[in-house]
């Protein structure tokens, strides 16, 4: 066994960067000439190691034994080892007992602080943020672990965050997808198909149709050219030449045509397709409300509510946004009945939780305790805890 060193204790502070480089360099040069110091900075070396590997998740007790009865295995096979000291043995019986008290009294990690967002941008749920350039058109099209959104028309950047496990972060068009782990990105169609994808920070795939899939990283674009309209050529004719000893017979004066009776031209003009006329309510109000114009989004939307039909996947986001519209304009008896008409719609929605939650919030203010304990019910089990406090505290102030 080595004797003891007057320098062992600096040890610490030496890997914990407390000394100045000068002293800290100088320690560890003398920690490898010492035989005493070089064990001591091996075994904290190791021990640091295998703190840092522990993963971010606070583990059960069950994983702790096991993780406890790993290294004490193999503290105990070493042991049968001739080459092994009965010191080393020691520092690693040590080092499974400050695992185990390092994972239970490890402080959890603080969120990672959001990043400096341009104005204008708008939440998805907790998966990120999209900014949509002046007359896009952009839908989502499911929020959560899995979020879809769809660019149907013009530019939308993208400020994802790092998806954990199994979570999805996909941006459609038409013929195309382009899937993202964390990064802030732009997306640009036209008429539905896709034109660019340009990344500023991290890494896409995009699957095109026809097209292998292309990852881009930061600085990288993908572009695809618009289709060439070519002008079909006029059907050649065949022209008859007279014979050389015969006059051309003169060219007969053909009688100017006859305007059409007034009725019968309007019997040719196209009728409105109703269809257009729906996607161009639903397009103006979600744009109205991105620009805060919230009379402009409230109309716009509910003209669209009124004529389109119960299976138009575009309903749902139109009742919820016009339910915000409606509460950011202070309409709230209004806005109350848009959401309860929200629920009963789409009692699975994606937005239900959101729904619900700002219900029970409005019929507590107006002294609806009654509408405000039935929208409660509503609140899914696994809505975030800042959410479900929220609805907690708006009942408390409902009952007294």
């Amino acid at each position: 066994m080595s004797p003891p060193c007057v320098r062992e204790a600096e040890l610490e502070a030496a890997l914990d960067g407390r000394l100045p480089t000068a002293e800290r360099d100088a320690l560890l040069a003398h920690a490898r000439a010492c035989a005493r110091c070089g064990e001591a900075l091996s075994a904290r070396e190791t021990l640091r190691e295998a703190l840092s590997s522990l993963p971010r998740p606070r583990p059960d007790a069950l994983a702790m034994k096991r993780a406890r009865a790993a290294v004490m295995t193999r503290a105990l096979r070493d042991a049968n080892s001739p080459s092994t000291s009965r010191r080393a043995v020691a520092l690693a019986v040590a080092a499974a007992l400050l695992l185990a008290l390092a994972v239970t009294l490890r402080p959890r990690r603080s969120p990672t602080p959001a990043p400096a967002l341009p104005a204008g941008a708008v939440a998805l749920s907790t998966s990120g943020w999209m900014l949509p350039a002046r007359g896009a058109a952009v839908r989502v099209l499911r929020a959560g672990a899995v979020t879809e959104v769809a660019v149907d028309e013009g530019a939308a950047e993208f400020i994802v965050r790092r998806r954990a496990r199994g979570e999805r972060f996909v941006v459609r068009t038409d013929d195309a997808a382009v899937e993202v782990r964390g990064t802030r990105f732009t997306v640009t169609a036209d008429h539905g198909a896709l034109r660019e994808v340009s990344v500023r920070e991290g890494r896409v795939a995009v699957r095109h149709a026809g097209s292998p899939e292309r990852a881009l990283t930061a600085g990288q674009r993908f572009e695809v050219a618009p289709p060439v309209e070519v002008a079909s050529a006029p059907e050649p004719t065949l022209a008859t030449t007279p014979p050389l000893d015969e006059p051309e017979p003169a060219p007969t004066p053909s009688p100017s045509p006859r305007p059409a009776p007034r009725a019968e031209r309007s019997r040719t003009l196209p009728r409105p397709d109703p269809g257009e006329a729906l996607s161009r309510d639903f397009r103006e109000g979600a744009l109205a409300y991105l620009r805060r114009d919230d009379a402009a989004a409230i109309d716009a939307l509910g003209s669209f509510l009124s004529a389109s039909s119960a299976d138009d996947e575009r309903r749902e986001d139109a009742r919820y946004v016009r339910t915000l519209a409606l509460a950011r304009a202070g309409r709230e008896v209004e806005a109350r009945r848009d959401a309860a008409l929200y629920l009963r719609e789409f009692p699975d929605g994606v937005r239900r939780a959101e729904v619900a939650s700002q219900l029970v919030r409005m019929a507590a203010r107006a002294g609806d305790c009654e509408q405000a304990a039935r929208a409660a019910l509503s609140v899914p089990e696994g809505a975030n805890a800042r959410l479900r406090a929220g609805v907690a505290r708006a009942l408390e102030g409902c009952r007294r």
